[in-house]
């Protein structure tokens, strides 16, 4: 499929994924303690989903594929429903619990300019009713211990680093999208269609 993209302002691609319960590309929730599945590069550009241009070619895609803006490269590399419940990575901070449920999203993202960004912006979570959840506040006490978080984060040139988020959204959010994004104003949007 051919998609002609005119303007370069906001690009929205929806990116199916498998469904397979409430777990995506794992065979179980991981531990607090235990990092994304390794996935060596976001390099071969194989399942790209390129900034845009005057023409892009389209291929389906699952989490695992590489995402490309003009300044960056993002792959999601899972996603979890985590429940109403999530365990703590802190022996002094309690378990958390709420009425709707926790997402947790792991993901790569690398820099493709010749100078340090400093992450500003937090993906987004944006479900079927247009509500659009942001990291969970608490989050740092509930990723895996060592993983890192995508605020304030430095990038530096031609490095690919590793983040967590958790999402706290509605019970009755369905047709979650993941937000990637360019970190040019206006350099685009993707949304990642995690299957939940």
């Amino acid at each position: 499929m051919k998609v002609n993209i005119t303007n370069l302002g906001l690009a929205i691609l929806m990116i199916s994924c498998n469904t397979n319960g409430s777990k995506k590309n794992e065979s179980a929730i991981p531990a607090v303690d235990s990092l994304c599945p390794r996935v060596d590069s976001l390099n071969p550009m194989d399942d790209v989903y390129p900034y845009p241009d005057d023409e892009l070619s389209i291929q389906n895609a699952e989490i695992g594929d590489s995402i490309r803006f003009e300044d960056s490269e993002w792959i999601i590399v899972s996603a979890y429903d985590n429940g109403n419940t999530l365990k703590s990575n802190n022996m002094f901070k309690d378990d958390a619990s709420t009425d709707g449920k926790y997402i947790t999203i792991c993901y790569k993202v690398k820099n493709t300019t010749n100078k340090e960004v400093k992450t500003l912006e937090t993906p987004k979570l944006i479900d079927s009713q247009g509500r659009e959840y942001n990291e969970y506040e608490n989050q740092t006490f509930y990723i895996p211990k060592d993983a890192e978080e995508f605020k304030y984060a430095p990038l530096p040139p031609s490095i690919t680093k590793e983040f967590y988020s958790i999402f706290e959204v509605a019970a009755d959010a369905t047709d979650l999208k993941f937000q990637t994004f360019s970190f040019i104003e206006n350099g685009g949007v993707i949304l990642v269609n995690i299957g939940f």
